[in-house]
């Protein structure tokens, strides 16, 4: 008799590219709770952005689990640059030197 466990892999492994692949050999899969504490996010955040395509996940029948090994490498190429600073730097609230808005005159100032 076949290993419900992977009888299921093979049904159900699909992530971003909607077709089964390998699982990773060195890494376990985990819950999303176990993804959200090593990527230090919400666990529900975690499981929308697989919902919507966006991190590489795997479905087993209706649990949802990840391969740390995949969101490893998810991570690296999810990378944004650090976006240059010109000008220095700004105030917290960003009300310095605001434009009033279209058709509207400036504030008085006290």
């Amino acid at each position: 008799m076949p290993n419900p466990i992977s009888r299921l892999v093979a049904r159900g492994a699909r992530g971003l590219h909607r077709g089964p692949r390998a699982v990773s050999q060195t890494s376990p899969l985990v819950d999303a709770n176990g993804a959200a504490q090593m990527l230090t996010v919400p666990a529900s955040w975690l499981l929308a952005q697989a919902r919507a395509g966006q991190i590489p996940h795997h479905r087993l029948g209706h649990y949802v689990r990840f391969d740390l090994d995949e969101l490893n490498a998810w991570l690296q190429t999810s990378q944004s640059p650090a976006a240059p600073r010109v000008g220095g730097r700004q105030p917290a609230n960003g009300s310095a030197h605001r434009a009033p808005a279209p058709g509207r005159p400036p504030l008085a100032r006290r």
